[in-house]
């Protein structure tokens, strides 16, 4: 990935490099796994003669330094090819769309670097369905009462309309509610833990450039299809 521009079949390589059947082994909160899992794909991704690095938890990007307190800017992993900062990277569970807003303003950032990708990786958290209903975990935030949906489709949309020529892929970790997961002393009772029923059973993606939009790419599947 040298150069002034990413392609964006470069990227799919990269993203395909990932994992996820370890993911696919894990319940709970996804953060830390699929960040570990992703700086382990880009280390291991380094051509030859040149290294791959990360740095995890930057600190803010801020150029204006009299409003750092009212706009940070803080990605989760930044990826570097040599001595270069070349990709960012956003995982989230709970809001896509401010996500979605951090990594706009990675992407179009001029100084103190120029970023050639973006990776939003979204990971189902919530789950719902009352009683005798089967739950399911999804991607969607509560705002307020009305429980506005920002699926999917929204996700997709507000992505579109940040995107620039550089190629953003954004990765969808699906999870399968799972009642009594691990060893039934290790209780899940309360509801603020209800995610670590979740098991990863789906992981997708899409590129985006240009505001358009590529097809979907499978890059792990366990669902149950009988």
């Amino acid at each position: 990935m040298a150069g002034h521009k990413v392609k964006a079949d470069e990227l799919l390589k990269f993203v395909k490099s990932v994992n996820w059947e370890t993911a696919a082994r894990t319940f709970g909160n996804s953060h830390n796994t699929l960040i570990g899992l992703l700086v382990d794909a880009w280390i291991r991704f380094a051509p030859k003669r040149k290294a791959h690095y990360v740095l995890e938890a930057p600190p803010s990007l801020e150029e204006n330094e009299k409003r750092k307190e009212k706009a940070r800017r803080l990605s989760d992993v930044i990826l570097v090819h040599d001595v270069r900062p070349v990709g960012i990277v956003e995982v989230e569970g709970l809001d896509p769309f401010k996500a979605c807003k951090k990594m706009a303003r990675y992407l179009k950032m001029r100084k103190p670097t120029r970023f050639l990708f973006g990776l939003c990786v979204f990971y189902a958290c919530r789950p719902r369905g009352g009683k005798g209903q089967k739950k399911e975990l999804y991607w969607l935030k509560v705002k307020d009462a009305k429980d506005k949906d920002t699926g999917l489709g929204n996700i997709k949309k507000k992505a579109q309309g940040i995107s620039t020529d550089k190629p953003l892929m954004l990765i969808f970790v699906d999870k399968e509610y799972e009642s009594d997961p691990l060893d039934p002393n290790i209780h899940l009772r309360k509801a603020g833990a209800q995610y670590g029923r979740g098991k990863v059973n789906h992981v997708f993606g899409y590129i985006i450039v240009r505001g358009k939009s590529g097809s979907e790419i499978c890059l792990l599947d366990k669902r149950n299809k009988a």
